[in-house]
């Protein structure tokens, strides 16, 4: 067998397969028997047809591509071989000729990598952390917001409170909105503009009705720009308690005596998060550092491959949220290769 390989592109390479004709000629015979032993030729016992008849019959190129079902995988694999290469994935056999026969392959070849002189590299080191009384305050406010209680009010709804809704909403007669129980928080965060001053007053089990647009940048392409009708019927008004920062807060938070013995945990947690940070920023100055000097070649199909894993991871975590990455291309105005 005779196998050359000639450079196509960075990592990637042409590997051209000539089989010994003989090998070939011996399989293809193989290949004939089989085949007219499950469909025998009148006149002769089963896998005993003579080649040229069996080839006449049922044509050379059926008989050459079932032999490359079994004899490609081989001769590919000792075209590796012989030819001294460390794939990075498979390559895709092609046929070049049948007669004599010559076989194809762009093959993608491992990494290459040639380090710098990493010995003479130095980086800064990293900064001793310290953990401000501003930061442990801001960390206790998060803390006070993931511990907010709510209580049903009998009045009519505020800005600041939450209410709990069920929402249509209908363009050109059209619904474009449906959700079910949903908990609003009646702040300007709500969209469209003007949702939650729609909302103020409302008492449990009432409806409202009125009209707002959504903005023309909106993420939902479908609501962008339109008017929308909606009805509303909120089933209870909730005001929201937030409690103080105090020893009542560290208890409920954890097993924390009072409000000192919080600080010191969130203090201590803060540190050893500010050091992490710290030490990775490190190590990826160090990366980057040897990155710089040096010399990275890398297959066309890696890239491919890398993608295609960011696909999958997409398509799952999108899957967890209950969007298909269709609908969500859709909201965010994208195609597949934008993203």
């Amino acid at each position: 067998m005779k196998v050359t390989t000639e450079t196509v592109a960075t990592r990637e390479v042409k590997l051209t397969i000539e089989p010994d004709q003989e090998t070939v000629r011996e399989s293809l015979r193989r290949t004939a028997r089989r085949v007219s032993r499950h469909r025998p030729v009148p006149g002769y016992r089963p896998g005993h047809a003579p080649y040229g008849l069996v080839e006449n019959i049922y044509g050379h190129e059926t008989l050459l591509y079932q032999t490359l079902d079994d004899l490609g995988p081989r001769l590919y694999r000792e075209a590796i071989e012989e030819a001294d290469i460390e794939p990075f994935s498979q390559g895709q056999l092609d046929v070049e000729s049948e007669d004599p026969l010559v076989l194809t392959a762009r093959v993608p070849l491992v990494p290459l990598v040639e380090l710098g002189d990493y010995k003479e590299l130095s980086i800064e080191p990293a900064q001793e952390v310290s953990v401000s009384e501003e930061q442990i305050q801001e960390r206790l406010v998060q803390l006070q917001q993931e511990n907010l209680e709510y209580a049903s009010v009998e009045r009519g709804a505020q800005m600041g409170d939450q209410v709990v809704a069920s929402i249509v909403g209908t363009a050109d007669g059209e619904i474009v909105v449906d959700q079910g129980d949903t908990n609003l928080d009646l702040d300007d965060d709500l969209t469209p503009p003007g949702f939650a001053e729609a909302l103020l007053g409302v008492e449990a089990n009432e409806l409202r009705e009125f009209s707002l647009s959504f903005p023309e940048d909106h993420d939902n392409e479908e609501l962008a720009g339109r008017q929308i009708d909606f009805e509303v019927v909120v089933k209870s008004v909730r005001e929201v308690i937030i409690p103080e920062i105090d020893d009542d807060l560290a208890k409920t938070v954890g097993d924390y005596e009072n409000l000192a013995e919080l600080k010191e945990a969130v203090g201590q947690v803060l540190e050893q998060e500010l050091r992490q940070e710290a030490e990775q920023n490190e190590l990826d100055a160090a990366l980057e550092a040897l990155i710089e000097i040096s010399k990275i070649e890398y297959p066309k199909a890696m890239i491919e491959q890398e993608i295609e894993a960011a696909l999958d991871n997409q398509r799952q975590r999108l899957q967890q949220m209950g969007f298909t990455f269709e609908s969500y291309l859709r909201m965010s105005g994208e195609t597949e290769e934008d993203w």
